[in-house]
């Protein structure tokens, strides 16, 4: 957690507070995080099919990776 936290804070700026905690099921915390954050959207809007990744020379699925609903990057 020491480590995880000196890596985060050179990324966050200091105005923002970090908290790192560990849970106590922590694989059962990473599902349900993955359930929340999956459910938010349809997932066509924040995926790309295999055909579209092969056929589109990689460039057009990044842009709608990067471009839909906020720029998330899945």
């Amino acid at each position: 957690m020491e480590r995880l936290y000196r890596e985060m804070r050179a990324l966050v700026p200091q105005e923002y507070e970090l908290d790192i905690s560990l849970s106590e099921s922590p694989v059962e915390q990473a599902w349900i995080g993955a359930r929340d954050w999956a459910s938010q959207r349809p997932f066509t809007e924040w995926s790309v099919t295999r055909d579209e990744w092969e056929s589109s020379q990689k460039r057009k699925p990044w842009l709608k990776l990067l471009s839909s609903k906020g720029g998330a990057l899945v």
